[in-house]
């Protein structure tokens, strides 16, 4: 399994680089740290963007020399060895969802991971913007954000929000990384009418355990008028450690994680997301 951390070096970086390095070390996984070097007009004008040009040398060689006092920073802050692989990508007018997209499909990478500004999770800032134009241009590949104040305690304890649609399909991906995990799973599904559905809780979760053969499920139902509340009721108070998620929209990403004028996600402001395309499928451990 590879796993994609991106940085831009600032200290807000460094909790997703920390987090996905923790991650490397409990699955024994490869880490890949990419950092996007932008090269303003006037060097490249000088150079024409070639390589070669001393000006783009210069600047490559500054950019990874700082890179590599990163990383033996982040390696101060993780338990266990790993020997991450380093990537400085030029770009000039790329977006850089599109460089972050190509380059992880070029470098068969199974998770992208990178963090978010604001306890509150993804909003239109910093590296708020660029973790929710990711996630809206990838569709292939996961992409777990982490919240400035997270920290990587393991991966015990996941919570699956689903609107039970392609409950079946989406279940699957999310357990083949809970199952490598040897992790519990709770499937939330927050229910928006005045009424719960037909099947109760105790039933649907022994339905899943014999379909998928896996006894570490649990399903909950919640009432609740708006999806991002009934995720907050369900977390407060709870060790959860991920909240896994599918989405065909980037928007709905954007409009449920995105801070409230009242109120800011609660326990959920301190728990990474998992977030997954469901365009097509997608598979998390290869």
């Amino acid at each position: 399994m590879k796993i994609l951390a991106l940085t831009d070096l600032s200290p807000l970086s460094k909790v997703g680089v920390i987090y996905a390095a923790n991650l490397c070390v409990a699955l024994n996984s490869k880490l890949i740290v990419m950092n996007v070097l932008n090269i303003d007009k006037l060097s490249q004008i000088r150079s024409g963007f070639n390589d070669n040009d001393e000006v783009i040398k210069m600047l490559t060689m500054k950019r990874e020399n700082e890179c590599l006092d990163f990383i033996e920073q982040v390696r101060d802050e993780v338990v266990g060895d790993f020997n991450p692989e380093l990537f400085i990508e030029k770009s000039n007018s790329v977006f850089f969802e599109e460089l972050v997209d190509t380059f992880s499909v070029n470098h068969k990478c199974n998770l992208i991971v990178m963090s978010t500004k604001g306890a509150s999770g993804i909003k239109k800032h910093i590296l708020g913007s660029n973790a929710a134009a990711v996630i809206g241009n990838n569709n292939s590949i996961p992409v777990l954000t982490i919240p400035e104040y997270a920290s990587f305690k393991g991966l015990k304890n996941f919570v699956y929000a689903t609107d039970m649609k392609r409950l079946s399909e989406e279940f699957a991906v999310v357990l083949s990384l809970v199952k490598l995990l040897n992790s519990s799973i709770t499937v939330l599904h927050i229910c928006q009418s005045n009424n719960l559905p037909k099947f109760n809780e105790a039933a649907m979760a022994k339905n899943l355990r014999d379909s998928f053969g896996y006894e570490k499920i649990n399903c909950v139902y919640i009432l609740n008028s708006e999806v991002k509340r009934g995720i907050e009721q369900y977390l407060n108070g709870r060790n959860a450690d991920i909240i896994a998620m599918f989405s065909s929209k980037p928007s709905f990403v954007e409009r449920l994680l995105k801070r409230s004028n009242s109120r800011e996600m609660v326990s959920g402001s301190y728990v990474p997301i998992l977030t997954f395309s469901n365009n097509e499928a997608v598979v998390v451990v290869r």
